[in-house]
């Protein structure tokens, strides 16, 4: 997976699938710190049209041209037709934010060989990493799950 996450973390755009109107949502909260460590970040979303100013697309086939690498950050009731479109319009990089996963999605990623992430928080790889995700990569490290 070590090689997955590297090679999702070389582009500096990234695809974001789960940025909510609901301010307090996690998928709000990454885009925010994402942006802030200098990587661009484009929304899909259906129901926003414009984040700051930033078109959002509505689907992922009109995103693709951004970046090959797309981050989901929905409840796992979604997750699974995200990934077939996903492979349908060819995004070769694939992270689920911890809690976007569970077993059948997982089983689905392995079948289909998807170089996918999961059971990983971005905000602990994408640098510069800061405050608390610091503190857990630290964890990881120790506990040699990172």
């Amino acid at each position: 997976m070590r090689q997955n996450i590297e090679d999702f973390l070389k582009s500096k755009k990234i695809v974001l699938v789960g940025y909510s109107e609901n301010k307090k949502k996690f998928g709000n909260y990454i885009f925010k710190e994402l942006n802030l460590r200098g990587f661009e970040v484009a929304v899909v979303s259906k129901s926003i049209d414009s984040i700051e100013g930033n078109e959002c697309f509505k689907n992922l086939k009109s995103a693709i041209n951004i970046s090959e690498s797309l981050l989901i950050c929905t409840k796992p009731e979604q997750t699974k037709l995200l990934l077939e479109e996903a492979i349908q319009n060819n995004y070769k990089y694939i992270w689920l934010q911890q809690g976007a996963e569970n077993e059948e999605i997982i089983e689905f990623i392995k079948k289909n060989d998807i170089k996918a992430v999961y059971g990983k928080c971005i905000l602990m790889y994408a640098e510069p990493v800061k405050s608390f995700h610091r503190f857990h990569r630290g964890i990881s490290k120790l506990m040699k799950t990172y």
